[in-house]
């Protein structure tokens, strides 16, 4: 298979990314932002011109400064502007389920309406992994770019606490609620390999404030079914980064 036809499987599950989502898997050894770009850009054209992927219309991100942050996928949708940001930080996350836990089969669905007596839940996904041995694991997936940490409680952490159990929406009922915790001080399409830039370092130290305060909130939450993880720490996601409403470092599996 050729080399960039190796990202025809993870476009299915992701539906749509950018250049950008792809150079922290694809260009690890890379040692400036530019250099990292070099080779997924070059993947990226082959796949266009064999016409395997296409540019989603996205308003009013064009021109050339937007050229490596253009969304491609294999069957394009036109793409809110608004919900943009919002996206990308997502796409992030799904990615690196899907690169770092290579061992395991993976599915996503995107904004699961999960409905019982008590309304309705949409989380931004739902992740359901299972090992070669067939032990599942499922994760709703909840990436927080603008609310504050109070609105997060209120509006979406409580309302989880009314859900009936897993079992009732078909999930395992070892399921974990995952919370991303970014803001909107930090830009999402900047990469891991700018993170000590001083522009970024104003964006985490946002994101750090308000994950502070977020866990701070839900310390009497289950300790066993919510984790949560600050953004620009989504390259790790397979470590023992998450924390729990105690305040517990652990690794999601």
């Amino acid at each position: 298979m050729n080399s960039e036809r190796a990202l025809l499987p993870i476009f299915k599950k992701i539906q749509m990314a950018t250049v950008y989502h792809f150079t922290p898997w694809l260009s690890g050894d890379a040692t400036t932002f530019r250099g990292s770009l070099i080779w997924t850009t070059r993947q990226f054209s082959r796949l266009k011109v064999q016409k395997l992927i296409r540019p989603v219309d996205i308003y009013p991100y064009f021109g050339r400064k937007w050229r490596h942050n253009t969304f491609y996928s294999i069957k394009p949708d036109k793409l809110a502007n608004s919900h943009v940001e919002h996206q990308s930080g997502l796409i992030d996350v799904l990615m690196a389920f899907l690169y770092l836990y290579r061992d395991y089969e993976i599915d996503i669905e995107y904004t699961p309406k999960l409905k019982d007596h008590n309304g309705v839940y949409k989380p931004d996904a739902i992740v359901k992994m299972k090992s070669l041995e067939g032990k599942e694991y499922h994760f709703m997936v909840e990436f927080e770019r603008t609310r504050s940490a109070e609105a997060i409680y209120k509006e979406k952490l409580l309302k989880n606490e009314q859900m009936k159990p897993f079992k009732h929406y078909g999930l395992a009922d070892n399921t974990k609620i995952l919370y991303i915790c970014g803001h909107e001080w930090m830009n999402v399409f900047a990469r891991p390999i700018q993170y000590a830039d001083p522009e970024n370092q104003r964006g985490i130290q946002a994101i750090n404030k308000q994950f502070e305060l977020l866990i701070s909130k839900a310390k009497n939450l289950p300790d066993h079914k919510y984790r949560f993880l600050p953004y620009h720490e989504f390259p790790d996601l397979d470590k023992a980064e998450w924390i729990t409403p105690k305040g517990n470092r652990v690794r999601l599996i």
